[in-house]
């Protein structure tokens, strides 16, 4: 008979939209989502900061002249602030999505990608579209 792994104290566990997110909480106070997966790294940095009553890591900031600091930018900008929720929403979506699929792009590499068949090379045109 296999026995379960007993959870650390003051974890919470949610499933939504088909992913598991975990928090902390002690006792009625707030909680607080806990990044990574459970017992990663991450996971048990943020843990450990909780339980000392600080504040979660920041989250860290993407590298420079890439593709996924270029699309931060756009999602903080005025340009993107203005438009409808929906359209935000959309555009979000899109954008994380293309950065799963592309992974870490260096900007400078992004104009070689117009010559490749495939479906990330494609999926980058759109985003550029999309941000420019």
């Amino acid at each position: 008979m296999r026995q379960k792994r007993k959870r650390l104290p003051y974890i919470l566990r949610e499933v939504g939209r088909g992913k598991v997110f975990w928090y902390f909480r002690r006792g009625k106070g707030p909680r607080s989502r806990l990044p990574g997966e459970y017992g990663s790294d991450e996971f048990m940095e943020a843990y450990t900061a909780a339980l000392r009553g600080a504040d979660a890591p920041p989250k860290k900031k993407r590298e420079e002249d890439t593709l996924g600091w270029l699309i931060d930018q756009y999602l903080s900008s005025p340009d993107f602030s203005s438009l409808k929720e929906s359209t935000q929403a959309m555009k979000t979506n899109f954008l994380n999505n293309l950065l799963k699929r592309a992974g870490i792009i260096h900007l400078r590499r992004l104009m070689p990608l117009r010559s490749k068949v495939g479906e990330i090379s494609e999926q980058v045109l759109l985003g550029q579209q999309t941000i420019f």
